[in-house]
């Protein structure tokens, strides 16, 4: 077997602004490229601990995923290990590593690649800037018998690597992703638009207040909005409001429609408390994933999902 130190060609930090993600960790010797995905912003699913009994987590970031072809003559376990000895001797800590033989690997990755997760089937892979079958990440994600999942802290930033040996076809999946804030900025709520929406619909969707993942403490980049949102509110003092989170369909049930809820009571205690509109004038709910403006099924459209609206209420 030849050395492992020809192995990797180097890692790469990216810069921590939210452009596309940079490769991280080079193909196997003499493998074949076969699509590659990238997205600026998207949550990645990985495994951890080397059982069955690990826990999966949700990772946000900017995000490449390569599809490769190994050398037919090279075993899955050959590329397996090698990835394994060289993200250790790199100062990665290994956060999954699990085999055939050992591990359900094949179930696990089905649960990964399921459409309120990473969804492979829905990422469109391209090679030489055209559209790849999805049937190569499907058969990867169907069938798997090595997963690898590892993580490198790098100033303030997180490397995350997920690596999955597929069965059949020579095929692997490595993805890589880079933990960076969303760009904020790219929808800005204006109050004439505020003021039509409500006056159309009754309502009015807001997507530029921003909590982190998992997470119902709002983030200073929400400042902006939750002025507008006061500011109307307190030009229209007869008028009464329901503050509603939503979430995409990612998580559980209970926890997304808690999630929601406390998403929403912290709108309302900013107005409240910075902005001095009366509690008696909002009311907090969450509805969580039961009322989608689009799929669930890739990050495009979830994102579209996430978001807080302002609900006329009569009394």
């Amino acid at each position: 077997m030849r050395t492992m130190h020809n192995f990797i060609a180097g890692f790469i930090l990216i810069l921590a602004t939210p452009v596309m993600a940079q490769e991280t960790l080079s193909a196997f010797k003499d493998s074949q490229l076969v699509g590659r995905y990238d997205a600026e912003f998207q949550t990645e699913y990985i495994a951890t601990g080397h059982t069955d009994a690990g826990e999966i987590i949700a990772v946000e970031g900017t995000l490449q995923s390569r599809i490769l072809r190994k050398p037919p003559e090279k075993t899955g376990l050959e590329v397996y290990r090698s990835y394994q000895n060289e993200l250790r001797a790199a100062g990665f800590e290994i956060l999954a590593a699990r085999e055939k033989g050992k591990n359900q690997i094949t179930r696990t990755v089905r649960d990964l690649s399921k459409p309120d997760k990473n969804a492979f089937r829905y990422r469109q892979y391209t090679l030489n800037n055209q559209p790849v079958a999805n049937t190569n990440q499907g058969t990867v994600g169907t069938f798997t018998d090595y997963y690898l999942a590892a993580k490198r802290h790098d100033g303030d930033l997180d490397t995350y690597l997920a690596i999955m040996i597929g069965r059949t076809k020579n095929l692997y999946i490595i993805d890589t992703l880079h933990t960076a804030p969303m760009e904020t900025g790219t929808v800005t709520l204006d109050l004439d638009a505020l003021r039509a929406a409500i006056a159309a619909d009754g309502k009015a969707a807001v997507y530029d207040i921003y909590f982190d993942t998992g997470s119902a403490a709002l983030k200073p980049e929400s400042d902006a909005a939750l002025a507008i949102i006061a500011t109307y509110l307190k030009e229209t003092p007869a008028q009464n409001f329901y503050i509603v989170g939503h979430t995409d369909d990612t998580g559980g049930y209970d926890y997304n429609m808690a999630l929601s809820r406390n998403r929403a009571a912290s709108v309302v205690q900013s107005l409240i408390g910075t902005h001095g509109i009366a509690q008696s004038r909002l009311k907090p709910a969450g509805v969580g994933p039961l009322s989608p403006l689009a799929s669930n099924k890739n990050e495009a459209s979830r994102t579209k999902n996430r978001r807080v609206e302002i609900v006329l209420r009569l009394q």
